[in-house]
């Protein structure tokens, strides 16, 4: 699962610079998943959700402390990344739900589900 983050996910980054932590587990279909990540204010961020294409669509949202939506993917086609800064520092929690899909099978299907997380630099805003 960590070497599908780093060969497929960590591309969906660029621009940014990865911040180095794999957060990655195998889901399946209808399973959810939470991830806590403290973000700083001042910086900008991208957020890249990926999955294995096996899987239906993966769904995220992220909350900050009072559960509060910040962001809902499936309003925007089910993106997988989310380019955003914050006002203030604070802790935001990522929840991610793999979708059911309406195809019967006798196998559920599961793969890796990865979260990375990008910054950019001093050098990158630059060049943006």
């Amino acid at each position: 699962c960590k070497t599908f983050s780093k060969k497929v996910c960590k591309m969906e980054l660029l621009p940014y610079v990865h911040d180095g932590v794999y957060n990655a587990t195998i889901l399946s279909e209808g399973e959810s998943a939470e991830l806590y990540k403290t973000f700083y204010s001042g910086q900008q961020y991208r957020l890249a959700i990926c999955g294995a294409k096996e899987l239906p669509p993966i769904h995220f949202q992220v909350l900050d402390a009072d559960k509060n939506v910040l962001y809902d993917n499936a309003k925007n086609k089910y993106s997988s990344v989310w380019d955003f800064s914050l006002q203030a520092s604070q802790q935001l929690m990522i929840s991610i739900q793999v979708e059911t899909s309406d195809e019967i099978s006798d196998e559920i299907p599961s793969g890796c589900v990865s979260v990375l997380i990008g910054f950019l630099n001093e050098e990158n805003k630059l060049s943006h």
